[in-house]
């Protein structure tokens, strides 16, 4: 018994002393979480380290505790709050400094479908990324039809929405991520290809003749066009007026009769 009206030295009575009201601990804050948890450590008394230590234990989730699980299994003889506090600020700060990077640098949908990807991005990014700059990187790193798509949606769509719509949509037209801008411009380079190419066909098929005329201009390009003598006489039609004796029509009026059918 304490006989002498101060405060017993025995933990487990000071933390029967006072109703802690902690959340449970931000992974995404974790200095901020220890600012708070510090403050109801200063309204209810609490002093000893280790109390403090046992109280930061109890609020960490499986894989919070993994983290510093060296501390958990082996306390430190002295020191154990601030040790942990020390360990889990670190730690968690270079694990998310990581994940940004990733998620800004590196991170492509590879064979996850939408929704599936927008959930590990969201896990990425934590609660440090505006959901505005989240959705840009996730619509941007997918493939251009779904882009097209989801680019005429409300900007007050959510993104859960925005994922299940995506998923729809590779459902019907499935196909390979287009993820960084050299890989849309050879998409648009192809896709001109193609056009110009269906448009050769289209010409071939429709004019055959002109498609003929025109390959063997090229190769006589630099030859001296060669006139008939009828040529130049305007009251012949089309045809003796172009292939002359040769022809084999004749389309009136056309003086080639009065005019040359001696020297037929």
């Amino acid at each position: 018994m304490n006989t002498g009206g101060g405060r017993s030295n025995d933990p487990t009575t000071e933390c029967d002393r006072i109703d802690m009201k902690i959340p449970p601990f931000w992974s995404s804050k974790p200095a901020l979480w220890f600012a708070s948890l510090e403050a109801q450590f200063n309204l209810g008394g609490i002093t000893r380290d280790i109390t403090k230590y046992w109280h930061v234990v109890s609020k960490l989730d499986c894989e919070q505790a993994a983290i510093v699980e060296d501390v958990i299994t082996n306390p430190p003889i002295g020191n154990a709050y601030d040790k942990i506090k020390t360990e889990l600020v670190n730690r968690l700060s270079a694990s998310q400094e990581m994940k940004l990077k990733q998620l800004l640098e590196s991170e492509e949908i590879g064979d996850r479908n939408p929704s599936r990807f927008l959930r590990h991005l969201q896990s990425l990014a934590g609660q440090n990324v505006p959901i505005a700059l989240l959705r840009t990187l996730w619509i941007g790193r997918l493939p251009v039809n779904i882009q097209t798509i989801l680019a005429t949606q409300p900007d007050t769509a959510s993104l859960e929405d925005l994922g299940k719509l995506a998923d729809k949509i590779n459902e019907i037209v499935p196909t390979q991520p287009v993820t960084a801008a050299t890989s849309s411009n050879n998409q648009y380079n192809d896709i001109q290809q193609q056009i110009a190419a269906l448009t050769e066909k289209v010409e071939v098929l429709t004019f055959p003749n002109k498609c003929k005329c025109q390959k063997r201009q090229r190769f006589r390009s630099r030859s001296p066009v060669k006139q008939n003598q009828y040529q130049k006489d305007e009251d012949l039609c089309y045809y003796h007026r172009t292939y002359g004796a040769k022809a084999h029509k004749c389309v009136p009026p056309c003086s080639y009769q009065e005019n040359y059918n001696g020297n037929h």
